[in-house]
């Protein structure tokens, strides 16, 4: 049964941070929120989710304390803890610009998706949170999604959060883990799985410093594709080019 909190204050926020530090497995997924089109702008809703499916809310607008003097800067850096989550690079931007903390042992869905690509002999290619999530039979968490909080660039900056809100934050998290992590590591192959986190924390060190940053592998076949196989078709369904997100300019297209 999904359960759904909002954390009330840093004290609260440090118990949590403890029985999480304390589970198994050392898996949680991450989520943030911002007001405005920046998607490297400033964090105002951190949203967790563990294995067992309880969700945590930091309100981050109302407490910037929460991650720092609430602990959360102990799961973001932890090199124990497998962070889940989909294209975190932005927001390793925003968390290490306005709190100083950068992310480690992450586990990006999208990069994992990107490197699925290549694997199969395709360019790597960006793919929405709703559309993996449908690919893999998750769809349903994305039922109630209110078509404001995508079309109202203010949603997330008004406050007091209320049920809707909770409910849309958790939408991104609960499908994360287990479910969507396991498929897609389960479908990795072990030499990209050995170096996986080195490949999402260079993705996040780049991003940080401003530079570019080649999503997946770099190991695509330059041998043309004349036609296309059935997984081939199911990896590039939903997807779009690198070069179609023109506000995330820290991913560039492969050039070998």
């Amino acid at each position: 049964m999904v359960r759904i909190k909002l954390v009330r204050g840093n004290e609260q926020a440090q118990k949590i941070v403890h029985a999480i530090l304390l589970k198994d497995p050392p898996f949680i997924a991450v989520a943030c929120k911002r007001a405005g089109a920046d998607k490297k702008g400033e964090i105002l809703l951190l949203t967790i989710s563990t294995w067992q499916q309880q969700v945590y809310v930091f309100d981050i607008k109302h407490n910037p304390g929460f991650i720092v003097d609430g602990g959360l800067w102990r799961l973001l850096e932890s090199n124990v803890l497998t962070k889940v989550w989909h294209d975190c690079l932005n927001d390793a931007v925003g968390l290490k610009k306005y709190h100083k903390v950068t992310p480690r042992k992450v586990y990006d869905t999208q990069i994992a998706y990107a490197v699925l690509m290549e694997q199969e002999g395709l360019p790597s290619r960006l793919i929405d949170l709703i559309d993996i999530c449908d690919k893999y039979g998750r769809k349903d968490h994305f039922a109630k999604l209110s078509c404001i909080a995508i079309s109202d660039h203010m949603f997330w900056g008004r406050r007091p959060l209320n049920k809707e809100m909770l409910d849309i934050a958790s939408m991104d998290v609960l499908p994360l883990v287990p479910i969507i992590y396991e498929q897609l590591n389960r479908q990795m192959n072990i030499e990209n799985s050995i170096i996986f986190e080195d490949i999402c924390q260079e993705g996040i060190k780049a991003s940080i410093q401003g530079k570019p940053f080649c999503l997946g592998i770099r190991q695509v076949s330059k041998i043309p594709i004349m036609r296309l196989n059935s997984g081939q078709e199911q990896l590039l369904d939903s997807t779009i080019p690198l070069s179609a997100r023109g506000t995330s300019p820290s991913l560039s297209p492969r050039l070998t």
